[in-house]
């Protein structure tokens, strides 16, 4: 397994190469049909009422641009989380949204398929708090790779993304820093590098591109109930936090600590930050 910066992977060339990535369209339709609206809401009259349509365009325009980073991320080059080659994998282990992020940084990794032991298919269910009281079920698809590749070079990129701070921009309003906590790529293991697979082409359609005298295939599907941990130990429960904060879902992972010790928001936030931090040294204790 190789570490390299995004700007040295290789571009085309193979009879096997595949990129994937997230869908620009999704953004596209859902702009336009926000744009649409706003023009249908200002041009038609609305009599008394008309400041109501007004202001609601004028919310939907300012959604628009507080999440123009979210927008243009789609459209850029750095958006893809897997380009596979006749080699092997590239895995992009930072998020395409922290597109502004230094490119000088190791944050891809080439997997030759000789260090694959076996790619697999997860269909996971979770069961999360999404407030203190509001108990959700989302489901998802993730691919895991078995390697027999050492991961502990990946172990640290991961766990100092957790903690990263953005780069600082000067605007008109002051000194300010963007960064987006989606973190689609986590080590299960040493040996379980696992993907959350919101890109396309679809997952299924991945594993059949998989040279298959090369790498073995499986799949399986994992139930996880994060909204009862209340018989766990402390260790246990604070290892399913740091699974929820790890994931990008600070808000669930807040909101459940808040439930399991009484802390209010302040120190719920604290709490969860100090457990990545520790993630974070104990990464940087093993370099």
């Amino acid at each position: 397994m190789e570490l390299m910066r995004p700007g040295d992977v290789p571009v085309g060339g193979g009879v096997n190469d595949r990129l994937y990535r997230y869908a620009p369209r999704v953004v596209v339709v859902w702009v336009s049909a926000l744009l649409v609206a706003c023009i249908v809401l200002v041009a038609t009259p609305q009599g008394r009422r008309a400041w109501v349509a007004y202001y609601l365009a004028a919310v939907t325009v300012a959604g628009l641009f507080m999440f123009r980073r979210y927008i243009r991320a789609r459209f850029l080059p750095s958006n893809w989380l897997v380009r596979m080659t006749d080699r092997g994998v590239f895995i992009q282990l930072r998020s395409y949204l922290n597109w502004h992020f230094p490119n000088d940084d190791l944050t891809v990794a080439f997997v030759p398929f000789s260090e694959i032991e076996s790619v697999g298919l997860i269909r996971e269910r979770r069961t999360v708090l999404q407030t203190d009281d509001d108990v959700v079920v989302r489901r998802r698809k993730l691919v895991e790779f078995k390697l027999r590749a050492d991961t502990r070079a990946v172990a640290r990129v991961l766990a100092d993304e957790l903690l990263t701070e953005p780069p600082r921009e000067e605007t008109w309003y002051g000194s300010t820093g963007t960064k987006f906590k989606h973190y689609p790529v986590t080590l299960a293991s040493p040996s379980q590098l696992r993907l959350v697979w919101e890109v396309v082409p679809e997952a299924e359609a991945f594993l059949r591109a998989l040279p298959a005298h090369l790498v073995r295939q499986w799949s399986t599907e994992e139930s996880h109930n994060y909204a009862a941990l209340d018989r766990l130990s402390r260790s246990e429960q604070e290892d399913r936090l740091l699974e929820l904060a790890s994931t990008g879902e600070d808000i669930e992972a807040t909101a459940l600590a808040r439930r399991l010790y009484g802390y209010s928001l302040t120190e719920a936030r604290q709490f969860i930050a100090s457990l990545q931090g520790g993630k974070r040294r104990a990464a940087g204790d093993a370099r």
